[in-house]
């Protein structure tokens, strides 16, 4: 595929009462990127069923490990050492590329993951994993093996 999608395109996918909520961090990307951001946003839209969003988070994307945080005032480069996505502060950072290695319902939970940590203040790893099962019933928590597991 060639092209590009806007930051306009993936926000029109999220319903409009929530848009305002999800500060998307990129202004254009290559068009072969598209599965990633319908994922994500049909997981947005899924999570908003359950949460009272009542702030704003900044997402940001980046298609490996490594990416810059771009704002009025500064920029700053960071890596995720160790982690897929991770949330910090209100912002939550999606490595891309790591995650579409995953099955598409398992990419749908991670992201619900990071959701759930922002929007819901959850820390805990293991709640967090049995609100998103809840959630989302394509996937399982399973606490012995401390993973999701699809369901059939």
């Amino acid at each position: 595929m060639t092209g590009v999608i806007t930051k306009q395109q993936i926000s029109s996918m999220i319903i409009e009462e929530y848009r305002y909520f999800f500060d998307l961090r990129f202004d254009t990307l290559t068009i072969d990127l598209i599965r990633p951001f319908e994922l994500l946003t049909e997981a947005i839209n899924l999570f908003c069923q359950y949460a009272n969003i009542n702030k704003k988070a900044e997402l940001f994307f980046n298609y490996g490990n490594q990416g810059v945080l771009h704002s009025p005032n500064i920029n700053i480069q960071y890596e995720i050492s160790s982690a897929i996505h991770i949330h910090y502060n209100n912002c939550i950072f999606f490595n891309i590329y790591l995650s579409s290695k995953y099955d598409h319902r398992m990419q749908i939970a991670m992201y619900l993951e990071e959701l759930a940590h922002c929007y819901m203040n959850i820390e805990d790893e293991i709640l967090v994993k049995k609100v998103v099962s809840t959630m989302y019933p394509l996937v399982n928590y399973n606490e012995h093996a401390d993973q999701y597991e699809l369901t059939e």
